[in-house]
This record gives C-alpha cells, sequence and structure tokens, in this order.
C-alpha cells in the first residue's frame, strides 16, 4: 500500500513540475495568443519576462516574440524592450558578441527615448561584460555612464552597486587605494538599503586590504563577513555563500593558513561547479593551484592550474572580444551618422530660416524705399507747385504794378492835353457869341 500510495505521489509531482515548465515555456505562446492589440501584448511579455531573469533561454524567446510584434507596428519602445530582454538573454547564455550587440541597439533607442533609467542598466550590463573580457579601462568607462544616470534618478541602490563595480575595476587596475574608496562609499550605500546583500562587498573591501597588505584590517571584515552570512536571509543564498569561502579561502592563503584555505576553497568550488559563475570559478582554481604548490603537491597545482587556464580561456575567447568591439565600433558609426543626419537637418533648417529672414528683410527694405521714394516724389511735387504758386503770384504783382503805372501814365498825360485845349464852357460861350451875331 505505501509504495502505491509513493508511487501516486511521485506521478503527481512529475505531473505537477511538467505542468510548471510547460506553462513557464507557454506563457509567451499565450500572451501572443490573446485577443488583445500588439501593443498590449508586448507590455505583458515585458513585465513576464522581469520575473524570469534567471531563465535565459525563455528571455530569448521572449525577447524575439517582442521584437517581432514591434517590427509589425514600428513601436519603438517595444523594440527597446525585445533587444533589452533578448540581449539579457543572450548575456546570460555567455553569447557576448550578440549580446552586446542587442545591448547597443537598445541603448540606441533608449537615448533617442531619453529613457535615463534603461540607459542606466544597459551601461551597467556592458560594463559588466567588459569586465569579464578584461578591458578593465572600458568598463569603467561604461560604470561611469551607468552611473551618471542612476545619480540623475536618484537610484540609491543601482548607485551603491556601480560604485562597487567601479572599485573592482580599480582592483584589477592595481590602483587598490583608490578602488578602497569606491567600496567604503558603497558599503555605505548598502547599509541604507537594508534589503541589498553586503557580502559581495566586504569581501571586495578583504581583497583590497590584502593587496595593501594589512593585514588586521582584512581580518576585521573577514570577521564582518562571516558573521553576515550566518543571517537568515542568507540560509538559501548559494551566491553569497561562494563568495565568502572564495574571499576566506584567499584571506586564509595570505596570512599562510593553507589547511584553513583549501577547505574554503573546496566548499567554494562545490558550489561553483554545480552552478557555474566563470569568474568566480577561475578565481577559485587559480588560488587553489597556489595553495597545493605552497604545500608542494605539485601535481594537484598543475590540475587546478589547467582548470583555471581552460575556465580563463572560455571567458577571454579572442574572437569573441573582436567581434564586441567591431559591434561597438558600427554603433558608434550609426550613432555618428545619426548625429550628422541630425546636425545636418538642422543646418538646413538654418539656412531655410536665414533665407526666409533674408526674403523678409529684402521685402521690407524694398517697401521702405518705395515709401521713401514716394515721400520723395510728393514732396518733390509740393515743393514744385510751391514754386509755381509763387511764381505766379509774382508775375500777378508786375502785372498790377504795370497796370497801375499805365493808368497813371495816361492821367498824366490827360492832364497835359487838358492843359493845352479850352474849357468845355470857354468853347461854349464862344460859340454863343458867334451864334448871336
Amino acid at each position: 500500500m505505501r509504495i502505491k500510495i509513493s508511487f501516486y505521489c511521485f506521478i503527481i509531482l512529475c505531473l505537477i513540475k511538467y505542468s510548471n515548465v510547460y506553462s513557464q515555456n507557454d506563457s509567451i505562446n499565450y500572451f501572443l495568443s490573446l485577443s488583445i492589440n500588439d501593443t498590449s501584448k508586448i507590455n505583458k511579455i515585458h513585465y513576464y519576462l522581469k520575473d524570469k531573469l534567471s531563465e535565459y533561454d525563455v528571455l530569448i524567446k521572449g525577447g524575439k516574440a517582442i521584437l517581432k510584434l514591434a517590427e509589425l507596428n514600428n513601436w519603438e519602445k517595444g523594440k527597446l524592450y525585445g533587444f533589452y530582454n533578448l540581449g539579457y538573454g543572450l548575456d546570460g547564455n555567455q553569447n557576448f558578441e550578440e549580446a552586446v550587440k542587442n545591448y547597443y541597439l537598445a541603448l540606441t533607442i533608449a537615448e533617442n527615448r531619453n529613457d535615463d533609467s534603461m540607459q542606466q542598466e544597459l551601461y551597467n550590463y556592458l560594463g559588466i561584460i567588459a569586465s569579464i573580457q578584461g578591458q578593465h579601462k572600458k568598463s569603467i568607462y561604461l560604470f561611469r555612464k551607468s552611473l551618471n544616470y542612476s545619480q540623475k534618478i536618484n537610484n540609491i541602490r543601482s548607485i551603491g552597486i556601480l560604485k562597487n563595480n567601479i572599485g573592482i575595476e580599480y582592483n584589477e587596475l592595481k590602483q587598490h587605494s583608490l578602488a578602497l574608496i569606491y567600496f567604503k562609499e558603497s558599503l555605505k550605500l548598502f547599509n541604507q538599503v537594508k534589503r541589498l546583500s553586503k557580502i559581495e562587498v566586504f569581501s571586495n573591501i578583504i581583497e583590497t586590504y590584502i593587496n595593501l597588505n594589512n593585514s588586521d584590517e582584512a581580518k576585521n571584515y573577514c570577521d564582518s563577513i562571516t558573521h553576515e552570512v550566518k543571517l537568515p536571509k542568507y540560509a538559501t543564498n548559494l551566491n553569497a555563500k561562494e563568495t565568502t569561502f572564495l574571499i576566506l579561502g584567499q584571506f586564509n592563503l595570505f596570512i599562510n593558513n593553507i589547511p584553513e584555505a583549501i577547505s574554503n576553497l573546496n566548499n567554494c568550488i562545490a558550489i561553483l561547479e554545480k552552478h557555474p559563475y566563470y569568474d568566480q570559478l577561475k578565481k577559485a582554481y587559480k588560488l587553489k593551484s597556489v595553495a597545493h604548490e605552497k604545500l608542494g603537491q605539485d601535481k594537484e597545482a598543475l590540475k587546478y592550474y589547467k582548470l583555471f587556464v581552460s575556465t580563463r580561456d572560455t571567458l577571454m575567447n579572442a574572437e569573441r572580444i573582436k567581434n564586441t568591439l567591431e559591434v561597438e565600433s558600427k554603433y558608434k558609426n550609426i550613432k555618428t551618422e545619426l548625429e550628422l543626419e541630425k546636425n545636418k537637418k538642422d543646418i538646413e533648417i538654418k539656412r531655410l530660416k536665414l533665407k526666409r529672414n533674408n526674403i523678409l528683410l529684402l521685402s521690407l527694405s524694398s517697401i521702405v524705399l518705395i515709401l521713401i521714394a514716394s515721400l520723395f516724389f510728393v514732396f518733390r511735387l509740393l515743393k514744385l507747385r510751391r514754386n509755381d504758386l509763387h511764381l505766379l503770384k509774382n508775375k500777378n504783382e508786375i502785372i498790377e504794378e504795370k497796370q497801375r503805372e499805365i493808368l497813371a501814365s495816361i492821367r498824366y498825360a490827360k492832364r497835359i492835353q487838358d492843359s493845352f485845349l479850352a474849357s468845355e464852357k470857354y468853347i461854349n460861350t464862344k460859340l454863343k457869341k458867334l451864334m448871336g451875331k
């Protein structure tokens, strides 16, 4: 009876597990089959994928589905979501070349949309890939770009993470004092955001003090990380545990406590080989090789050194780095072309505005000149008319004067004539006398 019950329980558990897996894989198809517009489908898939950040194949499938819908509708925001999720999935699958390509495509759209939050995330992911590939100066540049956007949107969590990331890169460049400044700034911010794990920051500070040959300070932070990892919130956090084992192994190797170092590193490697984080695994193999070498165990030292080289080569594939640089170069060229096109349009707009202003100025100038010319001719005509009237007045005065002179002459001549002639009375008297005779 117990066997049958166990068998049925096993069947039920298998069915539940299968149904969960099926539902996860089929959820994207379910969203695509909904009777809603494509924009809503894209948003539903994108928010669904936010809970699937460790399921890289699901992210790739979802990213491709989003891109297909976004291309059909020519929706830029949808394309941004598609490239972002596809890049994250490819990044998780260690396909850095394609991941970088999609991240930069997403970044182009995010810049055009002034999406500060998305730019902050994308520059951070690009910085992590550059760091994995050993391009530490470039990684610092990318992390600083991300940090600028985090500060712009006042995202304390992201600011803390990015300061920690920048500190790691300065450690890689052997600038340990500068790295320590960033780590301690990061730790202060992590203390403000209680839900953040401080394990990695403690680990980085310990490593920095080891690099500075300060065993006392390193020991203090080893005590802090040991106390921190025992808290209940880390009970199932394998990443926190392997990080703690790794840094304790490094510290014990530093103070020549070799057996304890090997024990710590064995615990670290046991976790990492089941849940690979290649950058950490590479480091663990190298430290274990050094520990065995110090014990004179050359065979074991060689074994772990070969594992270290193999893991390093996985991360530092030259062809991938070359292709990554080509993608970045292409992105920069595209960006330059877009800027040139924008500048060209701006110049054309300015040229048209200048032409319009010149036409307007010429028109106004013409109108003003016409007005001035019209006023000139009017004033000239008025002046000529005034002169004519003045001349006419002068002529009339001359004529009147001549008339007066003529009349005066006539009157004068008449007086002279009258003086020589007898008066009419005298003549009449003489006539009467003659008639009387």
